[in-house]
């Protein structure tokens, strides 16, 4: 009885990863992906959330009933985590006589495209958290990771 081998050699493998990696530096992907790219929590916001929220965090007058993202003492008590949860779940609005709701994204956003929009709304209540557009890695570092 002859000895089983794998279904695949591991040289093979090595040299299937040389040409992907090639056809990648010959022009295959015009553009990189991943955290290679940097990540701009201001764009994200921008495309996102400024409709309602303002590109400075204040509610606009298309949703004036939009929570101001400047206060401070609000961005805290909610934290990353209450942000995070806001973002993906969305929020009833709590005050003004017509209660929408802020829509839920849901897993529309990347794990780290998240951290770095949950870096700039919080941001824009303190101008000393840093600048709006951060690395992954950055994010990270910041969070102690």
């Amino acid at each position: 009885m002859s000895e089983a081998r794998p279904s695949h050699d591991p040289r093979s493998l090595v040299r299937a990863r040389r040409v992907v990696l090639m056809l990648g530096l010959l022009g295959g992907c015009a553009d990189a992906a991943g955290p290679e790219q940097p990540m701009s929590g201001r764009q994200t916001y921008e495309r996102q959330c400024a409709r309602c929220h303002g590109d400075d965090g204040r509610p606009t007058k298309a949703a004036p009933t939009a929570r101001d993202l400047t206060n401070r003492s609000y961005i805290e008590s909610l934290g990353d985590r209450g942000i995070r949860e806001a973002i993906m779940q969305g929020r009833p609005v709590m005050v003004g006589p017509e209660q929408k709701t802020m829509p839920a994204f849901g897993n529309q956003f990347s794990d780290a495209e998240l951290k770095v929009l949950v870096g700039y709304v919080r941001s824009l209540s303190n101008s000393e958290l840093g600048p709006d557009e951060l690395t992954p890695d950055a994010v990270r570092e910041r969070a102690g990771e």
